[in-house]
């Protein structure tokens, strides 16, 4: 069925690769739980909810929860980018670049949880 989807699906060799299947899939999976977090708690809340906090300011920034997708639309997007990048520097033999972009792009997907996870423990009543 996937081959019908994606005919060049086999042509991926970095997939075939544990250690690169399982960075990628775990930077998924933080990802698709940051959305879905976001989706079951604040779905439909009419109220404002905090977008930053700041310890020297206080809270700084206030509005809508659909606001809140923004950063992991970044960290979506910096996921993508690099599997792009690391499907090219993978075909080139270049190893060290691959595990330094999918390190970074599961980093990111980890800072942009816990920021998430942080700043929608400080909701408004």
């Amino acid at each position: 069925m996937i081959k019908n989807i994606f005919p060049n699906f086999p042509r991926i060799a970095f997939w075939k690769e544990t250690k690169i299947r399982f960075l990628i899939i775990t930077s998924l999976i933080l990802n698709i739980f940051a959305w879905l977090y976001i989706i079951f708690n604040f779905f439909g809340i009419k109220e404002f909810v905090i977008l930053h906090y700041n310890i020297f300011f206080g809270i700084d920034a206030i509005g809508s929860w659909t606001r809140l997708f923004v950063p992991i639309l970044f960290g979506f997007s910096v996921l993508m980018v690099n599997l792009i990048l690391v499907s090219y520097f993978y075909t080139r033999q270049e190893r060290k670049i691959v595990f330094v972009l999918l390190n970074t792009c599961l980093i990111v997907q980890i800072i942009l949880l816990l920021f998430i996870l942080l700043i929608t423990g400080f909701k408004l009543c």
